[in-house]
């Protein structure tokens, strides 16, 4: 790592707590960490999951236990930090052609998560969760698959709305947070900037099925004079015809 690069990049540091094996004189021969391979994890406030991972391969060693300091007083190790955190998705179910103070959101839309594997089936090693959109307040059209490892996802509406027609086809969600990206569908966007407290919302739109005007409405009056005017006319034309052929002037 160069320290005295240009411009110069913020880094955050973390200290391990170490055994150091002195001889005689007290001049440190080894320092002992953690074992050679091994890894320490650190978890986030949850507990549930380790938020960072630091492995430990030392080089330039007899001993499979630390690192030997050499004549020169110098000693080497490769200690690998990698950033592993859990992902949420957030599901924000919205009507179609609604946006800002206009928005309209959906409650009771039902949204099932498969994990799937490297050939794009669906991982029987993952359980699928099913979750609902909420009908109230700051819930109101909002659903959460909660604590994701890293993974490619596939969220399908399996129930729409009342009312509202299903997606035509699933979301496909790619998360690999170790190497700093995610994706959904096939927008090449990285949407890792859109994460907030390592959640990613997805706004989804329904389009609203066609509707019948409904009885007693001015539309169905309108289709109801219409259609009257047509059996007049029809009616009319009948009788015209039967006073021609009386008067013989029919072929």
């Amino acid at each position: 790592m160069d320290y005295t690069q240009s411009p110069q990049v913020a880094r955050q540091y973390r200290i391990v707590e170490v055994t150091l094996t002195k001889d005689a004189d007290g001049k440190v021969t080894k320092v002992t960490p953690v074992e050679n391979g091994g890894c320490i994890e650190f978890t986030d406030a949850s507990g549930k999951r380790s938020m960072f991972k630091v492995s430990y391969d030392y080089a330039n060693t007899n001993s499979d236990s630390g690192i030997s300091i050499g004549e020169d007083n110098n000693g080497f190790a490769r200690i690998t930090n990698t950033y592993q955190p859990l992902t949420s998705i957030q599901i924000l179910k919205i009507k179609a052609g609604t946006s800002g103070k206009n928005l309209v959101k959906l409650a009771g839309a039902e949204f099932k998560l498969e994990k799937l594997t490297a050939d794009g089936i669906s991982d029987s090693a993952f359980a699928a969760q099913t979750v609902i959109t909420g009908k109230e307040n700051e819930e109101l059209g909002v659903a959460k698959f909660e604590n994701l490892e890293d993974g490619t996802y596939q969220i399908t509406e399996t129930k729409a709305p009342e009312r509202y027609n299903l997606l035509k086809s699933p979301i496909k969600v790619v998360i690999n947070r170790s190497e700093n990206f995610i994706t959904v569908d096939r927008d090449p966007k990285n949407y890792i900037g859109s994460l907030k407290n390592n959640t990613l919302t997805i706004q989804v739109a329904n389009q609203a099925k066609f509707q019948l005007p409904a009885t007693g409405s001015w539309s169905r009056l309108i289709l109801g004079f219409t259609g009257a005017i047509i059996a007049g006319t029809a009616v009319i034309m009948y009788l015209l015809l039967q006073k021609r052929r009386k008067e013989g002037k029919t072929s």
